[in-house]
């Protein structure tokens, strides 16, 4: 567990510095306590999580190499995002803030390696106030038992399944479009434009999209989201 969880740390630092309270074996959950990922960047929302818990043959794999990663069961409690100003009193006042409002999530992956497959069995992602999205998947021509065999999957597997539901009141104004909007909008200027075009041109990006691959149906989708 302890292994393990330093590569995986490792891992997370490169989006910012990791720090957790406690690491601790349950049972066949390895669970961190207390973790926080002080993501790069200033009003970037750090993410604080009461407890990151994974199990899964995955893990002697992961800590020493040992073993193919057949399965991975991780469980996030109380996530909370919480943006970094540089003022003290306002850092704390926000961290306040976000406490009652933690998410939660649960993803299991199994891989068949006979098969080359690899199943999302169910990515599921909790948020307050009614906000849900789902995500189920199976990913085709998927090797790894080895890193020479992971590289040659990088350009040869095939999302063959995927279903994904998304239940939102207010999800997306209240998660992503304060991480997106700076990156996406000018920094003056008439910015109800600006969302304008950005939607426009999303929305040419959808009608483009070879129906080979996307529905109609699904493109239609799409673009009623982007609409939205």
């Amino acid at each position: 567990c302890a292994a393990a969880w330093t590569r995986v740390s490792e891992g997370l630092g490169t989006l910012g510095v990791v720090t957790a309270a406690g690491v601790a074996q349950e049972g066949d959950w390895c669970v961190v306590t207390g973790l926080v990922v002080d993501l790069h960047g200033q009003y970037v929302p750090d993410w604080h999580m009461d407890r990151l818990r994974f199990r899964g043959a995955a893990l002697g794999w992961i800590a020493e190499g040992a073993g193919l990663p057949e399965g991975l069961e991780v469980a996030v409690e109380g996530l909370r995002l919480v943006v970094e100003t540089g003022d003290a009193r306002m850092d704390w006042l926000f961290a306040a803030q976000a406490r009652p409002n933690g998410i939660g999530a649960e993803l299991a992956l199994a891989w068949d390696p006979a098969a080359k497959t690899v199943r999302l069995g169910g990515l599921s992602i909790d948020f307050p106030g009614e906000n849900l999205v789902d995500l189920s998947a199976v990913v085709t021509g998927v090797d790894l038992s080895s890193q020479g065999a992971m590289q040659m999957s990088a350009t040869s597997f095939a999302l063959s399944e995927a279903d994904l539901r998304i239940t939102t009141h207010g999800l997306f104004e209240s998660y992503a479009l304060m991480a997106m909007g700076p990156m996406v909008l000018p920094p003056e200027g008439d910015m109800a434009a600006a969302a304008a075009g950005i939607r426009s041109d999303l929305l040419a990006m959808v009608g483009d999209l070879p129906e080979t691959s996307v529905s109609a149906d699904s493109k239609a989708a799409l673009a009623a989201l982007v609409a939205e």
